[in-house]
């Protein structure tokens, strides 16, 4: 059966097909009654909503008390994906991350010998090919350690979380 909804709803109407009412809020319906009808739905205790409206949902539902979580961080999913565990409600990570000499890929600096002029590519050879004479040596400086921007392409929305 094709659901046949009202044109031109306002916030609060409500349309039945079938045994299910759905309700019109937010710009789009909604299941309103479970199958057979009966009763509202409710997002039960522990539910989370997600919208770019920043009403609260106890405003949007009339009901439930309902805190504001997660703001500035992107969800991801419960369990393991092979590299990392994920635990319901834990928080990781940073927008900003300075790499540690561990972290930073394995790669070869130029090099200045202050006291010959001589300049080449990394390493002095062991044998042959340069005649040096004792001077400072020092390799060119690379990077200032300044924390880069870390944060994965997003949209910001907000997220409740029902609480009672």
């Amino acid at each position: 059966m094709a659901l046949n909804f009202p044109n031109n709803p306002a916030t609060g109407d409500r349309y039945t097909a079938e045994g299910v009412t759905y309700e019109f809020f937010d710009n789009r319906w909604v299941i309103y009654g479970g199958a057979g009808g009966g009763g509202s739905f409710q997002f039960p205790v522990g539910y989370v909503y997600i919208s770019t409206s920043q009403d609260n949902p106890s405003t949007v539902f009339g009901y439930g008390v309902w805190t504001e979580i997660s703001q500035g961080r992107v969800l991801v999913g419960v369990g393991s994906n092979g590299e990392n565990t994920w635990a319901a409600g834990e928080e990781r990570g940073s927008e900003t991350h300075a790499l540690t000499a561990g972290e930073n890929g394995p790669h070869t600096h130029n090099y200045q010998d202050t006291g010959t002029g001589v300049t080449g590519g990394g390493v002095f050879p062991s044998t042959g090919g340069f005649a040096l004479t004792e001077s400072t040596r020092q390799t060119v400086n690379s990077g200032s350690g300044t924390p880069h921007n870390n944060v994965q392409p997003s949209l910001a929305v907000y997220m409740y979380e029902r609480v009672s």
